[in-house]
């Protein structure tokens, strides 16, 4: 036997005469050759390094265009192969999987040549086979189709992560939709746990079809989420764990990511939003599934599985997953409050059809939730605690006298103890004061709202729960000013004596607190604030703890629309730094990508290694790309960049905008491609899909 790189080689020229053999005469020994052939080139590509690149010298021959050929043709036109077929196809998948490990080149040729829309081709192939949701069985499918589908995943996961030109073909071909719809058509969650005992033996082997399953699971959520790394077809499962194991925790992956892509989801898009509101009262949105309810009942009802309490589970474990599974109802939480809170949300979540239910379904359920939190407190003692699994610790709702009147009659809850104490979390607070701000800004019925509201105590309650205390939570200022807003529209009532005790608060002091906030907006809304925040900026290239406090202050500027515009103006001016006297003019540079941060103008020789910023809008891209810098930026300082030109985006718009983009997108892309740092990636991520424009899901 020759050098391995030139069995290669031979094995490639083989394919290459079996391809025009299979064009010519098509036989069943041609395609068994095929396999084979296949199979021997997988493996001798499942590793890298020696002393010949053999993925590099493959990927040069017509080996990308003859595997996309043999593909398509072992199909014979079909959605999926013929079982006669599937072994080929398999082996075909390996080829395409691990020529393209780690290597841009061969991902280039592959998608030259069609194959990664060849494998969403199969797959969506595949889906056709998929009944009408929700899934209550898995989809029937033999072990050999099962590994074709798992093994194209994997293809498209090597041929995508960190390159995006194969990224972004997939997504427009919606090919993470059709590997979600497929995940959880063949592995419903907790479905293994009522399958025949024959099914669910807890002593198979890891490769038999629950194991392909859950395996499957896991590298759809991979491709999906685009945040992990495949290392290889050999590990995707562990053939040390226990069966049962990998299955509770294929469980509890797709719990996790189901609810983390819910969040993301509402958090970023105004159509999924309302398309989850829609989907509450017409379940046709969602094709029959009402996703909007499944949230609200899991909230509510949602305890831990029965199967964490496998003896497989040390208790570190077990807490562990505790841990998880309560943030997964945060997220999960999180996204019902920004559906809620969705302007164009109202007229679908609040309905007033039904007399004996004002407001609606949505609405009663919100009340029932604060309603049941207030009497779950009030039925704790000191020896026990409340039920953790019916507390919600906010929510959001609409405004309306019919939440102070009967039968809901919220007041005197909104004003309990429970909801508003010195030992109340401030995110309760937030909650809380923000819905009674809303309720005292109603003009309709506002006799209603604020005589139920006073007779609760409002003002006297908001005094004693230590609002007005200093703090050093960031959030304790919004806080405040929901509780200004509530006192400022609550008149004066007998039942609240003023000045008020409780806290020695008045609402003339409340007022003129008001005032005083209002003057100091003012007295920072003005170009010369802006323009020292990002001269501070622009000139701190060696402290970054002066360049994170500059941002921080320029995004809270920012979040003002009069504040937006002025930041971007001082964005764009040009900057005076040490011997640098003569800058271009920013109109003449912030034109395209390749202008702003890219090539400095020489560094003064006191500071050989300092980048000269031209303008800000320099440093903050200096900052981000965190190289050829006389320090490392903290990843910390590098996330609040990204989350200040977010912001940024929110209140301005024009010509100075798109050239803030066009100098910042390239950067963004650059941190998405490379992901060596999580929290940045996601952060860049979200900035890019807050500049996107908004389109239907």
């Amino acid at each position: 036997m020759g050098e391995p790189s030139t069995d290669l080689i031979a094995l490639q020229q083989r394919f290459s005469t079996l391809l025009q053999e299979i064009r010519n005469s098509e036989s069943d020994n041609s395609w068994v050759e095929v396999e084979n052939v296949a199979q021997a080139l997988a493996n001798g590509l499942r590793s890298k390094g020696g002393p010949v690149d053999n993925h590099t010298v493959l990927g040069k021959t017509a080996l990308p265009r003859t595997l996309t050929s043999l593909f398509t043709s072992a199909l014979h036109g079909s959605g999926i192969p013929d079982d006669k077929f599937t072994s080929v196809v398999f082996e075909l998948l390996r080829v395409a999987a691990n020529i393209c490990l780690d290597h841009n080149e061969n991902r280039s040729r592959l998608l030259e040549a069609g194959f990664p829309q060849a494998i969403t081709s199969l797959l969506e192939g595949y889906v056709e086979l998929i009944p009408s949701p929700p899934h209550t069985n898995p989809l029937d499918l033999s072990d050999a189709h099962l590994k074709i589908i798992r093994t194209s995943i994997g293809a498209l996961l090597n041929a995508s992560l960190g390159y995006e030109p194969v990224k972004m073909r997939l997504i427009s071909l919606e090919a993470p939709l059709t590997i979600l719809k497929l995940s959880t058509a063949i592995y419903p969650t907790g479905y293994w746990t009522n399958a025949s005992p024959d099914e669910t033996n807890l002593d198979a082997p890891s490769e038999g079809s629950w194991g392909l399953r859950f395996g499957l699971s896991d590298w759809a959520w991979r491709a999906i989420s685009e945040l992990k790394d495949v290392k290889g077809e050999s590990e995707a499962i562990n053939k040390d764990e226990k069966f049962a194991s990998n299955l509770i925790d294929a469980d509890y992956e797709n719990l996790q990511e189901s609810c983390t892509l819910l969040e993301s989801l509402s958090l970023d898009l105004e159509d999924i939003r309302l398309s989850l509101a829609r989907g509450l009262n017409f379940p046709s949105e969602h094709s029959g599934v009402p996703c909007l309810a499944i949230v609200l009942d899991f909230i509510e009802h949602g305890t831990y599985p029965s199967t964490w309490n496998s003896p497989v589970f040390d208790n570190v474990e077990k807490e562990r997953k505790q841990k998880a599974f309560n943030i997964c109802k945060a997220a999960l939480i999180k996204t019902v409050v920004e559906v809620a809170g969705e302007s164009r949300n109202e007229d679908v979540l609040w309905d007033d059809s039904e007399p004996g239910q004002p407001g609606g379904p949505f609405v009663s359920r919100m009340v029932t939730w604060l309603k049941r939190y207030v009497h779950d407190m009030d039925a704790t003692t000191a020896e026990g605690a409340p039920n953790a699994q019916s507390i919600l610790d906010r929510e959001d709702m609409k405004t309306s006298a019919q939440l102070v009147s009967p039968p809901h009659s919220l007041a005197p809850d909104l004003t309990s103890t429970h909801l508003l104490s010195p030992n109340t979390d401030i995110k309760v607070k937030h909650g809380v004061l923000g819905l009674l701000k809303h309720l005292a800004q109603a003009s309709a019925s506002s006799l209603v709202i604020h005589s139920a509201l006073g007779r609760a105590g409002v003002i006297r309650r908001i005094a004693a729960s230590g609002v007005w205390d200093e703090k050093t939570d960031a959030m304790a200022g919004f806080v405040q000013l929901s509780a200004i807003g509530v006192v400022k529209h609550i008149p004066t009532v007998d039942s609240q004596p003023s000045p008020i005790a409780a806290g020695s608060v008045n609402k003339e002091d409340l007022l003129e607190n008001q005032r005083k906030r209002s003057a100091a907006i003012r007295t920072v809304l003005t170009p010369e604030c802006a323009s020292i925040l990002a001269t501070l900026v622009g000139r701190s290239g060696q402290y970054p703890l002066l360049i994170n406090e500059g941002v921080v202050a320029l995004s809270l500027l920012s979040t003002h629309k009069e504040g937006g515009l002025l930041v971007l103006d001082a964005l764009m001016t040009s900057i005076n730094v040490g011997e640098v006297t003569s800058l271009p003019d920013v109109g003449s540079d912030v034109g395209s990508a390749g202008d702003v941060g890219s090539t400095p103008p020489t560094t003064p020789s006191a500071h050989p290694r300092l980048n000269v910023p031209r303008h800000p809008l320099d440093m903050l891209i200096f900052t981000l790309k965190n190289v050829d810098n006389p320090v490392n930026f903290p990843v910390e300082v590098r996330v609040n960049v990204c989350s200040f030109f977010a912001q940024l985006a929110r209140h301005t718009a024009g010509e100075n905008l798109d050239r803030v983009k066009a100098a910042v997108r390239p950067v963004l892309e650059t941190i998405l491609i490379t992901g060596t740092e999580e929290m940045l990636t996601k952060a860049a991520h979200r900035v890019l899909n807050t500049w996107a424009p908004t389109s239907s899901t």
